[in-house]
């Protein structure tokens, strides 16, 4: 998945999404990987462009329902 984080509130609230759910996911950016449930990580990765969601998991419907808003276009 695309995601897509416009600042630092947005970032806190996307670690609190996806902290609910227990498999791994990270977040790339060119050749930097980041763990998904970190707020330092995503604050590294920086904001106002589009980073790739890697999820971990056979099935996260319902995990990419609850970070909707946060899905690039």
């Amino acid at each position: 998945m695309q995601i897509s984080l416009a600042g630092p509130a947005e970032a806190l609230d996307f670690v609190s999404r996806v902290e609910k759910y227990p498999y791994n996911m990270d977040l790339c950016c060119g050749s930097a990987v980041v763990d998904a449930k970190s707020i330092l990580g995503i604050l590294y990765l920086g904001f106002d462009h589009v980073v790739v969601l890697r999820v971990y998991a056979e099935e996260c419907g319902a995990l990419r329902h609850d970070i909707e808003k946060y899905l690039a276009a």
